[in-house]
């Protein structure tokens, strides 16, 4: 399991969504947005307090916590707080 992949589905089914080209699994969202937050790590040391781990192997943490991973993590997130826009977002926001 990868915290990038889950966060990466999640965003393409908002935006595909958002922008008209397939309905809303609101089901599979949830459960994406839920097994991506479980990779939030919560730590005393600040370096990796917050950051999302890159992955699992079967019950085991892969024992590292990766930027590209965590942004793609916080933004998916963040995209799954929001409120449905009322006009389509732009595309550039997909990349």
């Amino acid at each position: 399991m990868r915290s990038d992949v889950y966060a990466q589905l999640l965003r393409i089914r908002l935006f595909a969504d958002w922008n008209g080209a397939a309905p809303l699994d609101r089901q599979a969202a949830e459960k994406e947005a839920e097994t991506l937050a479980g990779f939030q790590a919560a730590s005393a040391d600040p370096r990796i307090d917050g950051g999302f781990y890159f992955g699992r192997r079967g019950a085991e943490w892969l024992p590292y916590i990766n930027p590209v991973s965590t942004a793609f993590a916080m933004q998916a997130l963040a995209l799954w707080e929001l409120p449905r826009p009322r006009r389509q977002p732009l595309r550039h926001l997909l990349i």
